[in-house]
């Protein structure tokens, strides 16, 4: 199902989908404006690779954040809001939804990050091909969606004026990302926060305290 607004820019509209909660699997799909064609898609998850290579060639690096006995048959990274298009650099980005199910240990068992779910992924606007991403949330296992809107702006960070993506997610923190490269330049609470104690810069990994689980 849909239930956010598209995004057009060029040529081609671009729209997500919802549902992760309901064994859903995300993808964004760009159309042609006049004739409705579809021009690419582009998949937020994997699918089970024992049923053959994954449609986008970006995915197969993916497999190593998830593990051997992952619930493919789940879904889940669903990008239903939050699709924003640069012209800068001709470039969509997404926010992705939650894994499905909400818990890493149960949708992927012994795993890593899980990508593709709680990130912003940059993605060519012509061929859907991905130039950056990055996972505001490693292994979210709290239903840290990724998909609230974006700010599109130039700051200066360091001394430099720098395009970047003001994003303030679920997760509690605010991200000033730059917008060409994907790295992170800032990364401050924006409220209490109880998951993790903060962000390494240097890495763009949080750092989860150990034993805060969804249930």
């Amino acid at each position: 199902m849909i239930t956010g607004a598209p995004e057009i820019t060029g040529d081609v509209v671009v729209i997500g989908n919802a549902g992760a909660e309901y064994d859903t699997r995300g993808y964004v799909t760009a159309y042609d404006v006049k004739t409705g064609a579809r021009k690419w898609r582009f998949f937020t998850i994997l699918h089970d690779p024992a049923t053959g290579p994954q449609e986008n060639a970006d995915l197969e690096a993916t497999l190593r954040t998830w593990g051997p006995d992952s619930r493919w048959d789940l879904g889940g990274g669903t990008a239903w809001d939050a699709i924003n298009h640069d012209a800068r650099f001709d470039t969509v980005y997404v926010g992705v939804g939650n894994g499905g199910p909400y818990p890493a240990w149960v949708r992927s068992p012994g795993s890593g990050d899980n990508l593709f779910p709680s990130s912003i992924v940059a993605l060519d606007r012509k061929t859907g091909r991905v130039k950056w991403h990055y996972q505001e949330t490693p292994s979210d296992s709290w239903d840290f969606t990724a998909t609230q809107p974006m700010i599109l702006t130039d700051m200066v960070v360091d001394g430099r004026n720098r395009p970047v993506i003001v994003h303030a997610p679920k997760n509690g923190f605010l991200f000033v990302i730059d917008r060409e490269t994907g790295k992170p330049l800032r990364i401050n609470p924006l409220v209490r926060v109880n998951w993790a104690s903060g962000y390494d810069l240097k890495t763009g990994r949080g750092a989860a305290h150990a034993g805060r689980r969804a249930v």
